[in-house]
């Protein structure tokens, strides 16, 4: 495992920190589930750039550069974020729309609270799904284009540690472990999705691998193949099996335990992520916060079969 590279981190000047918090606080207080309302994130970016102009435009160019190179990730420090997510929400709101399920569905937040106890597990075996490297909003009709964390609180034995690697490390250990004919049946041939019960259709098709992007959660896959209706190619599977693998054992992620306070922000159709295991077995108060967002240039449309 490696350390995250110092060259994918910002460091925010103590002064600019101070003065963007501040700026949030000028803004009105709202209830989490005002902010689904577009224009309201919109105003709220707008109310933060009011006051930090120049030093907001600093921070936001800094992030695009590293979001648009190599781990295609970056994590931000020292800044100091309200506790009614007014900064965390304007930052985010630079970058595209914040999204998430309908507000009345189960675990449907647009600012969501990840506690480790939440983690939803395998019903076969018990395996934690968020310990698997991974994109998010792999049920979802269309992936997100950026998810961003922050750590409200570590866990205080160092257990739950951030893990991330991005796509074209991951192909490339397919192709030097499988061969280059596995990695372009991931290119090449289309896989089922079973997307989330709020969605329709309930089954959509698309490749893992696109252009320039890549779309992974083994067990989406699966639970669309308990279907009847629904079957592949033994060739396709045992590419997913080769992929499995691969994201099962690399030695190739970057592994570190987040702070209270840093930022990370992702390419989610480039890089893939994940955690370590968090002990059930004594008490724990890590905490992160997230938010998905859909930037203007999203995963292309999948192709659907009736």
């Amino acid at each position: 495992m490696h350390a995250f590279p110092n060259s994918a981190r910002i460091e925010v000047p103590r002064s600019l920190a101070s003065d963007l918090l501040a700026a949030a606080h000028r803004l009105p207080v709202r209830e989490n589930e005002a902010y689904y309302d577009d224009d309201l994130q919109r105003s709220t970016l707008e109310g933060l750039k009011v006051c930090c102009g120049d030093g907001l435009d600093w921070l936001l160019e800094e992030i695009r550069q590293r979001l648009a190179r190599t781990p295609f990730s970056t994590v931000i420090s020292g800044l100091e974020f309200d506790g009614e997510n007014r900064l965390f929400i304007g930052l985010n709101r630079a970058f595209g729309r914040l999204v998430s399920k309908p507000l009345q569905k189960p675990r449907a937040q647009l600012v969501q609270y990840i506690h480790h106890q939440a983690d939803l597990t395998s019903p076969s075996n018990g395996q934690v799904y968020t310990e698997l490297l991974h994109t998010d909003a792999a049920d979802w009709p269309e992936q997100v284009g950026v998810v961003s964390m922050v750590c409200v609180r570590p866990d205080a034995g160092g257990e739950g540690e951030s893990r991330l690697i991005d796509m074209h490390t991951i192909c490339h250990e397919v192709q030097e472990r499988f061969g280059s004919d596995l990695l372009q049946v991931l290119k090449d041939e289309p896989v089922p999705w079973l997307l989330a019960s709020e969605f329709e259709p309930e089954v959509v098709w698309r490749p893992v691998l696109g252009q320039d992007s890549m779309c992974w959660r083994r067990y989406t896959i699966d639970f669309a193949l308990e279907r009847p209706e629904v079957d592949i190619p033994k060739r396709v599977v045992r590419a997913l099996d080769a992929l499995e693998e691969v994201t099962a054992t690399t030695a190739s992620a970057f592994e570190w335990l987040m702070q209270s306070g840093e930022f990370l922000m992702i390419d989610n159709r480039r890089c893939l992520h994940a955690r370590r295991p968090v002990s059930r077995h004594r008490p724990s108060r890590r905490l992160m916060m997230r938010a998905w967002i859909r930037t203007n240039h999203e995963h292309p449309a999948e192709s659907r079969r009736s």
